[in-house]
């Protein structure tokens, strides 16, 4: 994912995603993301990027590429850090998870029985607004506890 969105002029930043290819980073001298330590960061301004990116510099790709690598070799080391030091729990997730998936199953099935009766519908994940990621964590979830008994 960082390679590819890079390569279409996406970087992520801490505060979001922001498309180079837009406008508005013509004229702007500030680095990416002014919290990064990457190299692009420290070297290269929004504008540059963005004119490299516009005209199809193959550059351009390049530095949006190690740009969002970096950052998420950054995220994983702050994530990693804060579990270690017990700030992030999953123990409030799985019920939420759990809730999700099946919604998407009752979603799924309602879409596939409206298909054999010939009706359109619509990508059951996009309805109840889950994203893929999480109906694959969801369908993960519901797999490592359909085997369990509960009491």
């Amino acid at each position: 994912m960082p390679t590819r969105s890079g390569r279409t002029g996406q970087a992520f930043t801490r505060n979001g995603p922001i498309n180079l290819r837009n406008a508005k980073f013509g004229e702007d001298q500030a680095p990416l993301d002014p919290t990064c330590g990457c190299p692009v960061c420290a070297t290269w301004s929004r504008a540059y990027i963005h004119h490299l990116v516009r005209a199809g510099e193959i550059l351009g790709a390049m530095l949006m590429t190690e740009h969002n690598i970096w950052f998420y070799e950054a995220l994983m080391a702050d994530l990693r850090a804060a579990i270690a030091a017990g700030r992030v729990s999953m123990s409030d997730q799985p019920n939420e998870i759990l809730e999700a998936a099946a919604a998407a199953k009752a979603q799924q099935d309602a879409a596939a029985q409206a298909k054999v009766q010939g009706r359109k519908s619509h990508w059951p994940m996009r309805i109840i607004g889950v994203g893929i990621g999480s109906a694959a964590v969801a369908a993960a979830v519901l797999f490592a506890n359909s085997g369990k008994k509960k009491d």
